[in-house]
């Protein structure tokens, strides 16, 4: 969890802090003037190493307590705005190849169905109907988890009163549940389309590639279902040791 469990040093000096520490994918490394430490991802990042960087108060916007304790309103909406928003470029990649799909599978035939469009075959409208399920499952999931995280979050004003642990476990799943479903998606469709799916010509094969990297785009799976048991379960997510 990047914004709870920092590896860089921060100490407190005369008129403000010192940063010493190894800020992977930095936006806007290298040309950047001005450096928070969370920041939207732009085109293009690259490891930031802070060695003494020192921060005057006047530009120190929060204090917190290290791990899940800092987590308020603030760290919360952070990952709302990361998680929520993956999810929705990894539903539109899975929406995309479903689009795709269907645009292609009508126009292929084939001789082992006399001629007929690959549409006509069971496996493939077995396929596609899944490509279908999915997609129509993961948009209305989007949606509850966006909406219902602006209404009693957003606007219940306090940690406690927003059940903010709850919302964690929501935000984090439907991550998971998204990327997850987007590249069984994207593989389904190759297995529909066949060969052109991987050709290096054609938009799938990217699309492809894309897909599986929301299994490995924070937060990874193992995190996403320890922070969602324990949350479940009422562990402390601080508690030592991790692992009884």
């Amino acid at each position: 969890m990047v914004a709870l469990l920092s590896t860089t040093n921060a100490e407190r000096v005369d008129g403000g802090w010192k940063f010493t520490g190894h800020k992977n994918f930095g936006t806007m490394t290298p040309v950047w003037t001005r450096l928070g430490l969370h920041g939207m991802r732009a085109t293009r990042s690259d490891d930031t190493v802070l060695e003494g960087a020192f921060v005057p108060d006047d530009h120190i916007a929060r204090v917190l307590p290290a791990a899940a304790a800092g987590m308020d309103l603030f760290v919360l909406g952070l990952f709302a705005w990361a998680l929520v928003g993956f999810s929705n470029v990894y539903y539109a990649i899975g929406k995309r190849m479903l689009d795709l799909t269907l645009d292609y599978v009508p126009q292929k035939t084939s001789l082992g169905l006399g001629g007929a469009s690959y549409g006509q075959h069971p496996g493939i409208q077995h396929g596609l109907a899944e490509m279908i399920m999915r997609c129509d499952a993961m948009e209305p999931h989007l949606d509850s988890v966006a909406e219902g995280y602006a209404a009693s979050v957003l606007q219940a004003g306090s940690w406690g009163a927003a059940d903010a642990p709850g919302w964690v476990s929501k935000i984090v799943g439907l991550k998971e549940i998204v990327t997850r479903d987007a590249f069984q998606v994207s593989n389904l469709a190759v297995e529909m389309v066949g060969g052109l799916g991987v050709a290096r010509k054609g938009e799938s094969e990217r699309l492809l590639r894309d897909s599986r990297m929301g299994q490995i785009h924070p937060l990874n799976p193992q995190l996403t279902r320890e922070l969602v048991a324990k949350i479940a379960l009422g562990i402390d997510l601080d508690a030592q040791p991790r692992w009884a």
